[in-house]
């Protein structure tokens, strides 16, 4: 499974029932396929897909769904149409086994030399050691990152063991951002037609996770980098949420940032709460009701402009 400005906020201001409503129902259809009713999931993908063309990421998670409910010809026609829009993951597709059960069809190899060929045709021009390079430093980012979490619950949030694992990632974090920022000044921001997905992607990556002075630097940059395709819109805006929160303690504008606080994650303010969702839905994000379940958090507007007039009240109060 895939699981991945003033114009456009005006026009998502001008549609709001519309963008809500078609992020809604692609969040209904990628929730009944994680809650495993997989038939139930093709129906509502096929709606959705009668009414509007869809991304890569979606035909993907619609043919696992389709897959996975035994529509295997549903299937291949969703993988051929996530290929078309430029899915390149060929080593994930392989692995993924939601997909077992379409290998031993024939239009299993056929549909692999139909991307493999589109890899070889892109792949010809890569800079392919930036772009090994660049992957190593993705895979090392994220190996101690999604380690924590088990090191946490073995030894406990304040031991010497997750300590450790913290020291060594800002350790990483200083080297990586030594050499991306190096790459950066040197070359530009360097799309997915110069080194491929994940090498482009870590230059995000490494600039998320630097500091204020790094995030003015290159934000400039990588705004540069969405409106020539060489970087995400979504991508970028989580790094102007990064930004706004804690580099320069405002309100963020897509709600992406959350903060732990004596073992309570929340939300971190958020500019206009009742437009949120339009404006995720502007830049590919999907709702924040299913953005924060992945932290068992819930999602309740009118609790939350509560919650965040009481905190603002207690600043004024303070000052």
């Amino acid at each position: 499974m895939f699981k991945k400005l003033v114009f456009i906020i005006s026009l998502a201001l001008s549609f709001p029932s519309l963008a809500q409503q078609e992020s809604a129902t692609m969040s209904q259809a990628k929730r009944l396929l994680n809650q495993k009713s997989y038939a139930e999931a093709v129906k509502v993908f096929e709606a959705i897909f009668a009414k509007k063309d869809a991304n890569r990421g979606e035909y993907y998670d619609a043919a696992c769904a389709a897959a996975l409910a035994g529509q295997h010809d549903l299937a291949f026609t969703w993988l051929n149409k996530s290929i078309d829009k430029n899915w390149w993951n060929i080593d994930h597709l392989k692995a993924d086994t939601d997909l077992q059960s379409l290998h031993d069809r024939p239009e299993w190899p056929i549909m692999l030399d139909k991307l493999q060929a589109k890899l070889a045709a892109r792949e010809k021009n890569y800079d392919h050691a930036l772009k090994k390079e660049l992957e190593d430093i993705f895979i090392a980012d994220q190996k101690l990152r999604t380690g924590i979490d088990a090191i946490i619950k073995q030894y406990g949030e304040k031991s010497e063991q997750v300590k450790a694992t913290w020291d060594e990632i800002e350790r990483l974090d200083a080297a990586n951002l030594k050499r991306v920022t190096q790459i950066l000044d040197s070359k530009g921001w360097l799309g997915p037609e110069q080194v491929g997905e994940r090498a482009s992607s870590t230059l995000f990556l490494v600039v998320q996770h630097a500091n204020k002075a790094v995030w003015e630097k290159y934000l400039p940059m990588m705004r540069k980098a969405v409106q020539e395709k060489k970087a995400s819109a979504s991508s970028l805006a989580l790094l102007e949420d990064r930004y706004l929160a804690f580099g320069l303690g405002k309100k963020q504008l897509y709600g992406s940032q959350l903060q732990t606080v004596d073992g309570v994650t929340k939300l971190m303010p958020v500019e206009d709460p009742d437009r949120l969702d339009e404006r995720r839905a502007s830049v590919g994000l999907g709702p924040i009701a299913d953005y924060l379940q992945n932290w068992n958090l819930t999602w309740d507007l009118e609790s939350y402009k509560k919650s965040l007039a009481e905190d603002e009240a207690r600043k004024a109060a303070k000052k």
